[in-house]
């Protein structure tokens, strides 16, 4: 489901933030026994940003490191693959503010916002160890915005205008990790914020900015075998 809103206020958020990492600690499932299914969960939240781009004409682009979201491990027999569900809680907040001058005047504010999650497996006592080992199909988009706002404006005064966006859902996503060895593996759910925002003037200016929310999550790991296609 996805929830979409306009204000005029931005909560007292800064607009000439870089980068600001707020990180929620990481969730550790039970140790590790023979068994074919592990599972964790966690409940408190992880901000990433906000980024921002602001006066005349300017761009940034910023990517946060891959960061420990949830934990668990399993001892599985082996010889099989593991199938591993994500499923979480997300947000992506972006709000822009265009302002021009007196007589002719053009601006346009551009937020491109993704949301990137992946699952990385471990298994140094392996008979083959491996380390950050990639579940298949790597890095997945949990969230993708991407907007433009323009304005133009022809008048004796200044104009302004403010454009907010709220996107916000559950997302959930299976990753497959083929042909795991016998060895207690280490399931790690990792997520990225990527942002580009780019503000663009003529006789005005912008300020816009973006942020990604991870709320409650989880993720259970069972070994089967997958049928080929």
């Amino acid at each position: 489901m996805r929830t979409f809103s306009r204000s005029k206020t931005w909560c007292g958020v800064e607009v000439f933030v870089v980068a600001i990492l707020t990180w929620g600690v990481p969730a550790f499932g039970q140790a590790p026994t023979r068994a074919e299914k592990a599972a964790a969960a966690a409940s408190t939240a992880v901000v990433l940003g906000p980024i921002a781009a602001s006066s005349l004409n300017s761009s940034s682009i910023k990517a946060t490191p891959f960061q420990d979201l949830l934990v668990t491990r399993i001892k599985p027999p082996g010889g099989k693959d593991l199938f591993v569900n994500v499923s979480m809680e997300t947000g992506i907040f972006a709000f822009a503010d265009l302002t021009d001058q007196a007589r002719l005047a053009v601006t346009e504010a551009q937020l491109d916002t993704r949301l990137q999650v992946r699952v990385m497996i471990d298994c140094p006592d392996c008979a083959h160890p491996y380390t950050d080992r990639p579940a298949e199909p790597g890095m997945v988009n949990f969230d993708n915005l991407f907007r433009i706002v323009d304005r133009v404006t022809s008048s004796s005064g200044s104009d302004f205008f403010g454009d907010r966006v709220n996107q916000l859902g559950v997302r959930t996503f299976a990753f497959v990790a083929r042909d795991v060895d016998v060895g207690i593996h280490t399931i790690r759910v990792q997520a990225r914020f990527v942002a580009a925002t780019t503000s663009l003037s003529f006789n005005g200016s912008t300020q816009d900015e973006v942020l990604a929310r991870i709320g409650a999550r989880t993720v259970t790991v069972e070994e089967l075998k997958l049928d080929a296609q």
